[in-house]
C-alpha cells in the first residue's frame, strides 16, 4: 500500500497500528514508522481492544498514544466505538482531529458537552448517502461546518457495489437540494483534499 501511495497520487493510506492495549510502545512506534518512513496519512484505530472487547479508544490507557498523535497534528480514523470514547480524547488533543462514519452510536456522560465535542470531528458518508441522513448531519453541525467537515466515502469493498451506486444516488440527491456547486465539489473530494495536502500531488 505504501508503495502504491508513492506512486500514485490519487491513493493516500491510513497506518494499521499494534494493540495498544498490549503494547502501547510498539503501537507508538509503529505510528511514528507509518508517517516518517511510510508516508501514511493517518491512523486508524479498532472499535474495541482486549479480550473482552471492553477498552475503547479513548481509554486512559490509550493516552501517550493520543499525545503522540496529538503532537503529529494526524488523524485517527476511529469507528463503531460509541462516540464518547473519542470525545474524551478529543478534550484534551485539539491538534487531533476524529474521522468517524455517520452511523456510529452516540453515548456520552455529558450529551452537552460531548454535542460540543462531536462538531469538530469529521464525518464519513460510507452507508449514510441518505438525504434524511445528510439533512439531519447538517442541521447539527450548521451550513457551514456541514460543508467542511463531510467527506465522500463508501466502505467498498465491504460493501458491495450496489449498495455503493443506492448510497451514491441518495448523496446525489441530496447535494442537488444544496444547489451549490461548492458543497458538492467540497464533500465529494476538496474536504479530504485539504486534509490530506498528499492526494493529487505529484511531488
Amino acid at each position: 500500500m505504501a508503495a502504491l501511495c508513492a506512486t500514485d497520487p490519487l491513493f493516500a493510506f491510513f497506518a494499521a497500528l499494534p494493540d495498544p492495549d498490549v503494547d502501547i510502545e510498539a503501537c507508538i512506534e509503529e505510528a511514528e514508522r507509518a508517517f516518517d518512513e511510510l508516508g501514511a496519512v493517518g491512523v486508524g484505530m479498532f472499535t474495541s481492544y482486549g479480550q473482552a472487547h471492553t477498552t475503547f479508544p479513548g481509554d486512559a490507557s490509550f493516552e501517550s498514544l493520543w499525545a503522540f498523535l496529538n503532537e503529529r497534528g494526524t488523524l485517527p480514523f476511529i469507528a463503531q466505538a460509541p462516540a464518547s470514547h473519542g470525545a474524551r480524547q478529543a478534550r484534551h488533543h485539539p491538534e487531533c482531529g476524529i474521522l468517524t462514519p455517520l452511523w456510529w452510536p452516540f453515548a456520552e456522560e455529558d450529551p452537552a458537552e460531548f454535542m460540543a465535542l462531536a462538531r469538530s470531528f469529521y464525518f464519513d458518508t460510507a452507508l449514510s448517502g441518505d438525504p434524511l441522513v445528510m439533512q439531519t448531519l447538517a442541521s447539527f453541525l450548521g451550513e457551514e461546518a456541514h460543508a467542511q467537515r463531510v467527506l465522500y466515502a463508501t466502505d467498498f469493498p465491504f460493501v458491495p457495489h450496489p449498495a455503493v451506486q443506492l448510497q451514491d444516488a441518495g448523496l446525489n440527491a441530496y447535494l442537488e437540494t444544496t444547489g451549490s456547486d461548492d458543497v458538492s465539489e467540497a464533500i465529494c473530494h476538496g474536504n479530504a483534499e485539504a486534509l490530506f495536502p498528499q492526494l493529487g500531488s505529484t511531488a
